[in-house]
């Protein structure tokens, strides 16, 4: 709280400070419903405050943070969470991979090893990964935890993509799956946008599982893809999505040297 704001008249000694950033009250509201819910999927949207000089106003910045807790793998709530917010990613921007994800350098509150940062383009915005034992401790929070957090102000300036509302699909989909052993280096984002640009009628892509073992050798993983074919204008033919199923293989077996298993 040294570097905090203090109010002049506070509503009660609970909130005498301005806060500079969202997740302690993220992780005391997840405290108080731990007993209650099997599940608890929380997040909070608002604006924190970081102060410059005794008499600079603070920079006050609207920042993303959101947890799922749940008892069961932390690997199971990290795609989860790293789910959420691909999908966001769908609604804030016109391109649906427009968030990329990499092994995070260097994590506050979550587990360095099993975090991803978050990047919009080349620069960091957030991170996603299991809350470190420390953080979980100091709120006496037992059942495991994953959290998410987003600097949206970096976020807002850059928003290409007014929401919109279009018909439910006409006409029916056809789907398809791969899974191919790649280098640990790529990750699904990294083939999904491969895969993504080889066919007009690919309307979906998906990760069904990640596996690794070391069997399929050290350095190595693999991904199982879900692709949904459909086309805008009539009823996909069975042979025409195996013809753009063989192109999408094709592309990531030139691109990233990917095993078909």
């Amino acid at each position: 709280l040294s570097s905090a704001i203090k109010i002049n008249n506070p509503l009660s000694s609970e909130f005498e400070y301005l806060r500079t950033r969202l997740l302690p009250g993220i992780c005391e509201s997840l405290a108080e419903n731990e007993q209650k819910k099997d599940v608890v999927r929380l997040f909070e949207l608002g604006k924190i405050y970081i102060p410059r000089s005794l008499t600079d106003l603070p920079d006050e910045r609207f920042s993303l943070v959101g947890a799922i807790m749940r008892k069961g793998s932390t690997e199971e709530l990290f795609r989860e969470a790293k789910g959420v917010l691909e999908r966001l990613s769908r609604l804030w921007f016109a391109s649906s991979d427009a968030l990329t994800f990499r092994p995070a350098v260097q994590a506050q509150y979550a587990k360095d090893k099993q975090t991803a940062d978050v990047y919009l383009g080349e620069e960091l915005v957030g991170f996603v990964g299991p809350a470190k034992r420390t953080l979980l401790q100091a709120f006496d929070i037992k059942t495991p935890t994953v959290l998410f957090h987003v600097d949206f102000e970096k976020i807002l300036p850059l928003m290409t993509k007014a929401i919109t509302f279009i018909p439910l699909p006409k006409y029916p989909s056809i789907e398809r799956d791969i899974a191919c052993v790649v280098d640990k280096k790529h990750l699904y984002a990294d083939l999904a946008a491969s895969a993504r640009a080889v066919d007009p009628l690919i309307a979906e892509i998906g990760l069904l599982d990640i596996y690794e073992h070391e069997k399929i050798g050290k350095n190595r993983h693999s991904l199982t893809l879900r692709i949904t074919y459909r086309s805008v204008d009539r009823t996909l033919q069975a042979t025409e999505a195996d013809v753009a199923h063989q192109r999408v293989i094709e592309q990531l077996k030139s691109t990233f040297a990917v095993e078909i298993r």
